[in-house]
């Protein structure tokens, strides 16, 4: 199966997160629910940018188009520990009645959108990255994801710091709601968010990552649904 048309695949997954949401809202209050519209909405962004990154081809457009990629996924990520407060918090778990827990949660969560913004739109090089039939902009693919014979690969510069503290809030609010609630889908879906992220890039490129986001974000609004006042 061309991986483009899997890239495709997930856009279209994280639409059809967006429109349950936006649905879940009209129907009346939704934790969560604008955080991860707009996380859903880049994410679908960003898939789609994959998807028809070889039919743009490497160039000043498919990099303009990437700009927003990069910074969505710096700043946005993060946001997604506020959302999963904000479904505890509805959730009536103990630790979220705590206002300090709360003012460090945000410290922290501004602290990883801080360093997401320095580090993937300031402070490194981009490159073009190919996989399959795709291409993109990265700034950490590995040497077998090379577009041209001579492409030199970027130096690395560690793990998505961002994006794991992330996945372990929302692991910790995943077990919070498993034990108090009875409620295990985001803390399976974190988990299989961390299993998918520690897949290597050489192989699988940003397949299993991307995917796994698919189910955090349907996870978290699953757990925003439950919660809420209406259900």
């Amino acid at each position: 199966m061309s991986i483009s048309l899997i890239f495709t695949a997930y856009a279209l997954a994280q639409l059809l997160i967006l429109a349950a949401l936006l649905g879940m809202r009209l129907r009346g209050p939704a934790p969560g629910w604008a955080v991860l519209a707009f996380v859903a909405a880049g994410l679908a962004y960003d898939n789609g940018v994959i998807a028809a990154g070889a039919t743009l081809g490497d160039g000043e457009l498919l990099r303009a188009l990437s700009w927003p990629r990069f910074a969505l996924h710096a700043a946005g990520t993060p946001l997604i520990m506020l959302a999963a407060w904000q479904i505890a918090r509805a959730a009536q778990l103990d630790w979220t009645r705590s206002r300090r827990n709360f003012y460090l949660l945000v410290t922290l969560m501004l602290a990883m959108s801080a360093w997401g913004v320095g580090m993937d739109l300031f402070g490194l090089e981009w490159q073009p990255a190919c996989h399959g039939d795709t291409l993109r902009y990265s700034t950490s693919a590995p040497p077998s994801q090379a577009c041209y014979p001579q492409q030199q690969p970027l130096p690395p510069h560690g793990p998505p710091l961002p994006s794991i503290v992330t996945v372990l809030a929302c692991l910790g609010a995943g077990w919070s709601l498993w034990r108090q609630r009875r409620w295990p889908w985001l803390l399976l879906a974190a988990l299989a968010m961390l299993i998918a992220a520690a897949l290597p890039q050489a192989r699988f490129g940003l397949l299993p990552g991307n995917g796994g986001e698919i189910l955090l974000l349907a996870a978290l609004a699953g757990a925003g649904r439950r919660f809420s006042a209406a259900g």
